[in-house]
């Protein structure tokens, strides 16, 4: 069975051979991760997006002050312990 792949970007003519690079098995787990990952990446792409024309208007980065499940702050790290 063989597989397409469709190269976005040009091939250098110095390496025509990249064409043959991938196998049989290598084109299945691309197109398995294509399939399972490429909803949520266009979905990311697009919130991206959006926020970049809040940062183009003017807005400034927020950062969450909520505790994470360790109970610190983000950029937190645990404490020492006594005896270190």
């Amino acid at each position: 069975m063989s597989y397409v792949i469709e190269m976005l970007n040009p091939i250098d003519p110095h390496y025509a051979e990249q064409r043959d690079v991938l196998t049989a098995p290598a084109c299945r787990f691309l197109r398995a991760l294509h399939h399972k990952f490429e909803a949520r990446r266009v979905s990311l792409l697009e919130m991206r997006r959006q926020r970049q024309e809040l940062f183009d208007r003017g807005s400034s980065p927020a950062f969450c002050r909520q505790p994470s499940r360790s109970g610190n702050l983000p950029g937190r790290s645990h404490p020492f312990p006594r005896n270190w």
